[in-house]
């Protein structure tokens, strides 16, 4: 026997409501409506659902069941229409993230957590990768948004392009390191120390190319290479070793009170660190919603960052 859901809504709401007359004015519907509502359900289990004798309205112990189930259809229906609200709204839903290694751990998702902890009903998955791979699982709908430093965007593509911030990668070192108190630093300099090399293919490997190359010289001594941000900040901060590392990591990371950079300024390509996502039409409100904090908050934040930028980088007259 299947059993109308709505009739079951307003069985709940006649019983919640007091009575036929109350219920009908709170659903706007009328009170011999609600009757032949009640006598046709009444038919179809064959069981009466209240009391007749009895006032204020009594039910049956099957009609008690019945209300209870219709209770939960009630419950059940408001949280769908308030899921589909936060949907909507941005506050609600799953986003596949893709991000530059060292860019994601050391910078973005401290504010990603920052977005989550108010929003329990967003779901979030991480994963890594470079430009090239980034744009290609964005045009396979593999993720959704991609964090990473952008030069060119091909329009073949169909995405947007969201900027947050100005790209900048710096020597990094730990705050004592003997360079830090050295004057008339030069980039020669840096060929004193051991390296950790950034991951191959990434944007601060490359970096560190053309350091080299502007240096005239490949006589550096690499004495690891291949770890995580985790690893390569851990050889950073326990020894003399130099590394290359985001400006945005360095400022995150600067607070622990033992990561610093060198005042030698990189040269690399014109690269401005945003959010990429597929164009308008296509990107989910969850999606918008995260771009939209992210670039608030960035934007608070950029004042500091520059205020740090400048005080890494003022000894190179630059």
């Amino acid at each position: 026997m299947l059993l109308d859901p709505k009739h079951l809504l307003l069985l709940a709401e006649i019983y919640d409501s007091g009575g036929f007359s109350e219920a009908a004015l709170s659903l706007g519907t009328s009170q011999p409506g609600l009757s032949r509502v009640i006598k046709s359900l009444e038919e179809r289990i064959q069981e009466p659902l209240f009391s007749r004798t009895r006032k204020p309205l009594e039910l049956t112990p099957i009609g008690k069941r019945l209300v209870d189930q219709g209770r939960a259809i009630r419950n059940a229906t408001k949280r769908a229409s308030e899921s589909v609200d936060r949907i909507r709204s941005g506050d609600e839903g799953e986003i596949r993230i893709g991000g530059t290694p060292f860019f994601m751990d050391g910078f973005v998702s401290s504010l990603i957590a920052e977005f989550q902890a108010d929003r329990p009903n967003i779901k979030i998955t991480i994963s890594h990768g470079y430009p090239d791979e980034l744009t290609a699982q964005l045009a396979g709908d593999r993720i959704d948004a991609a964090f990473c430093p952008v030069s060119a965007i091909d329009p073949n593509r169909q995405l947007k392009f969201t900027p947050l911030i100005k790209a900048r990668n710096l020597v990094a070192c730990r705050v004592g390191h003997p360079l830090r108190s050295k004057r008339d630093l030069s980039p020669l300099d840096l060929l004193d120390y051991p390296w950790v090399a950034p991951p191959p293919h990434s944007p601060l490997s490359e970096d560190l190319k053309n350091t080299l190359s502007i240096l005239d010289t490949n006589n550096i001594n690499i004495v690891a290479s291949g770890g995580g941000l985790g690893s390569v900040v851990n050889y950073i901060v326990h020894t003399d070793y130099l590394t290359i590392l985001p400006h945005t990591v360095v400022f995150a990371l600067r607070r622990q009170g033992a990561l610093s950079a060198l005042p030698v300024e990189l040269n690399h390509p014109n690269r401005t660190l945003g959010l990429l996502t597929p164009k308008p039409g296509a990107i989910m409100p969850v999606v918008q919603k995260l771009s939209d904090y992210l670039s608030m908050r960035i934007k608070d934040m950029l004042q500091q960052i520059q205020k740090h930028e400048i005080s890494m980088m003022k000894k190179t007259g630059r």
